[in-house]
This record gives C-alpha cells, sequence and structure tokens, in this order.
C-alpha cells in the first residue's frame, strides 16, 4: 500500500516531468571544472538504473527555515555545486520521503555524495570517504563507474516552476524527514556527515 501511495503522489506531483517541460537537462559541459579557491565543490551523484533511479531526486541546502532547491537528478545523472565552506545540512527529496546529511566542506576542495536508493524511502545521502574500506569510499571499485557513466545535469526554470508549485508537500516531506533524523545515534549521523578530511582529487 505505501508503494502504491507513492505512486499516486508522483502522479499528483509530476515529478518525472514531461517531454514538453523537463525539470532536468543534459549540461552543455561535461567536464567538471575544478573546485573554484573560495568555495567546496559537491558532486551529487545517482548511479542507480533500478527503481531508485525512475524517479527525480531534488537536493536541497537546508538553512534555517528555507532552503536552496540545488538540482534534481534522475538515473545516471550528477549534479555539481559550488558551495560556501563550512557547515551546511544538506537534503534529498523523493516523492513523500526526505534523508538528510551534515557537512562541513573547505574551500578549494572537492567532495562526492552518493544518492542511496532505499526500498520505500526514497534516496538517501551518502558521504563518499577519500580513504577506507566502507562501500562508500574512493577505493570502492564502483566510484569510478558512478562517475564514468553519470552525466552532468542541471535543472531547468520548469523544475524551479515545479518547486514553487509543491513547496508545500516537500515542506512536509522535509518535516517527516527531520523527525527521522532526530532519532538516529550519533554514530548513525556520524556515518551520515560529509568531513573536511572527505576531499577527493578525482
Amino acid at each position: 500500500m505505501k508503494v502504491i501511495r507513492a505512486l499516486v503522489v508522483v502522479a499528483m506531483f509530476g515529478i518525472a516531468g514531461c517531454a514538453s517541460a523537463p525539470l532536468v537537462v543534459d549540461s552543455t559541459d561535461q567536464a567538471l571544472a575544478p573546485p573554484p579557491a573560495n568555495k567546496a565543490q559537491i558532486v551529487f551523484l545517482n548511479p542507480s538504473n533500478s527503481i531508485g533511479g525512475a524517479f527525480l531526486t531534488g537536493v536541497y541546502d537546508v538553512k534555517n527555515s528555507d532552503k536552496d532547491f540545488l538540482g534534481m537528478l534522475g538515473s545516471k545523472m550528477k549534479v555539481v555545486q559550488n558551495v560556501e565552506p563550512g557547515k551546511h545540512l544538506f537534503m534529498a527529496h523523493t516523492v513523500a520521503y526526505s534523508h538528510f546529511m551534515d557537512a562541513d566542506v573547505e574551500a578549494g576542495k572537492r567532495y562526492y555524495v552518493l544518492l542511496r536508493f532505499i526500498y520505500g524511502r526514497g534516496l538517501q545521502l551518502r558521504p563518499i570517504r577519500s580513504s577506507g574500506s566502507s562501500e562508500f569510499s574512493v577505493n570502492n571499485p564502483k566510484f569510478e563507474e558512478w562517475r564514468n557513466e553519470s552525466k552532468f545535469v542541471v535543472k531547468t526554470p520548469d523544475a524551479d516552476a515545479w518547486y514553487a508549485k509543491y513547496k508545500s508537500a516537500v515542506d512536509d516531506a522535509q518535516t517527516k524527514g527531520w523527525a527521522d533524523w532526530q532519532q538516529k545515534t550519533p554514530e548513525q549521523k556520524a556515518e551520515l556527515t560529509l568531513n573536511k578530511e572527505d576531499h577527493i582529487e578525482k
């Protein structure tokens, strides 16, 4: 029943867009520029080609009571954002679900974040570590596939119009997701925190 309700919400939102009004398009520049000296660069990756890539996922930079709509990702897509150094709270929103990730990033450095599909719960933001043997690290052989098999995309004006229309629904998902985040242990939150030392020179 939860899956059926989620699909109904998708139909209501038109979250996948349509041919006449795409919410994302391929970037005209597929080369990844170096991070600016005064900004931290974050690459959000969605490598999924399963159901987890069927719906567009919005990525937001939450700032107190408001948030910046950074972009949307579907299957085999990636979005690059140059953000102010320091602490951030990022959110991924898919249909009726949202997930959070803390971040503390450094100017002039590049970071990667994976959008990981969780069945029935949308896509979670997972920091990719610069070392170690974790599945979510640069040492995972799949990391190069994630980078090379995805295309940079940018949101269109229709995506901004979509967000303006459905902001209250996104806000509701944010509230529910935040309640879940508050229930996580310090160890669980640490797993979902992007740290300064996680910068990757690729």
